[in-house]
């Protein structure tokens, strides 16, 4: 199983599933740290002693909750701790949707 980070996301996520509130991610420090991507799109540290802290996290930032019965993940693009949307809803698979142009 090994260590994660916990994510919260305020920023509006596409089939969100009521019962996921707290998601995890491998892709940050793995320190059972708390981030939170805000409604504006930021990515920051929460839970400081300062409050909340900007990361400057350049990347794909997957994210996911759930169990043996149920599993949603996401999938984030930031630069230097924007958000570059959308948010995309991972497939089964764990591969991102495929677009089709658009006319």
């Amino acid at each position: 199983m090994g260590m994660f980070d916990y994510v919260r996301c305020s920023y509006e996520l596409p089939n969100r599933p009521a019962w996921a509130k707290v998601f995890q991610t491998k892709d940050l420090d793995c320190e059972l740290a708390t981030y939170e991507i805000t409604t504006n799109g930021y990515l920051v540290e929460t839970g400081g002693i300062d409050g909340a802290a900007s990361v400057p996290f350049t990347g794909g930032l997957r994210f996911y909750d759930g169990d043996d019965t149920k599993w949603v993940e996401y999938i984030a693009q930031f630069r230097r701790g924007v958000l570059i949307p959308p948010i995309e809803q991972a497939q089964p698979d764990g591969s991102l949707p495929t677009h089709q142009p658009k006319p």
